[in-house]
């Protein structure tokens, strides 16, 4: 049984309320999220492909892959249709209330195709991005190594010059999961010392302000070959430092607890988020929008002790359902 990482789970939870904060603010105008969104997704996938690789690292077979999908079912493809479905009638009754007709239809069709609501696109792509590696890892050998990187190569490609057909974000996930394996094998994260991560934490700041605003769901770039480098080197100093961390016995546990039940934020925190900005509209006047910064400071405050709370009741009998 592989060895649960923490440094891994730090990172996964840095990630997630990562998400929280930059999902409160107006990442078009304000230079903390458009930082945010250039790593705060691709660092899951890094963290996939560091997972994947000690998992796998002689390959995979036909039986690991049918116990893949048979996992991830329960794991992740129960959750993903149960709150695309509350998600969709969320914004149903919203559409009803608000006097304009509601486009069930469009969401059916979302869940169906497998592409998602708000913040649970990141579910399907996830699954998909991992099966593509396991799959692809079955041709061993230096055929298998040239598929592999020619996946890679097509990811790139389709990042930077952004591409546009059914399911091309899965081929951009795949570009930060092979990266991630690659780390895995090589150990990159394991030769980066301290100093040398705090460079590349602190220059992907200009380099993420410089791109502009990203965002993976939406296929938004800008310039593809930045916000490739920006969401590794960030990535993987965030990465580093968590390991370091971990090397010094400092215990995260609030980073730890998140990280590994980032999957329940995930399918939650858009129907908490729309729920607090509707209350926050009709009893303070938008008091958390209009105050900037330190509003959505607030905001991430509240959601992470809501997220905290949903975690508990997902660790009970309602834990199916997650």
């Amino acid at each position: 049984m592989t060895k649960r990482l923490k440094y891994l789970d730090y990172a996964k939870g840095i990630g997630i309320i990562a998400l929280l904060f930059a999902h409160t603010m107006n990442t078009e105008e304000n230079y903390i999220g458009i930082w945010i969104t250039s790593w705060f997704m691709p660092i899951f996938f890094i963290v996939s492909g560091i997972i994947l690789q000690k998992k796998f690292r002689g390959g995979t077979t036909t039986s690991d892959i049918l116990t893949l999908v048979k996992k991830r079912i329960f794991q992740l493809v129960i959750p993903f249709v149960i709150f695309c479905t509350l998600l969709a009638l969320f914004y149903s009754g919203l559409s009803v209330v608000s006097g304009e007709k509601p486009d069930i239809v469009s969401y059916i069709f979302r869940i169906v195709k497998f592409e998602g609501i708000d913040s649970l696109w990141f579910i399907p792509c996830y699954f998909l991005t991992e099966l593509l590696m396991c799959i692809l890892l079955l041709v061993k050998g230096v055929i298998g190594k040239i598929i592999r990187i020619g996946f890679l190569l097509f990811g790139i490609c389709s990042i930077i010059f952004t591409l546009r057909f059914p399911r091309v974000l899965v081929f951009d996930c795949y570009v930060f999961t092979y990266i991630g394996f690659l780390f895995g094998r090589f150990d990159l994260i394991g030769r980066i010392n301290i100093f040398f991560a705090c460079i590349l934490f602190a220059a992907g700041v200009p380099l993420a302000i410089y791109n502009g605003g990203v965002g993976m769901a939406a296929l938004l770039f800008n310039k593809g070959y930045l916000y490739i480098i920006n969401a590794i080197i960030t990535s993987t100093a965030i990465i580093s430092i968590c390991r370091f961390i971990e090397q010094k016995e400092w215990k995260l546990s609030f980073l730890d607890y998140f990280g590994k039940n980032s999957i329940v934020v995930l399918c939650t925190n858009n129907l908490l988020i729309e729920t607090i900005r509707l209350l926050d509209g009709k009893l303070t006047g938008n008091f958390l929008l209009s105050t900037g910064i330190w509003g959505s400071i607030l905001f991430t405050l509240i959601l992470i002790g809501l997220e905290f709370l949903i975690i508990k009741i997902s660790e009970g009998p309602l834990g199916v359902i997650f």
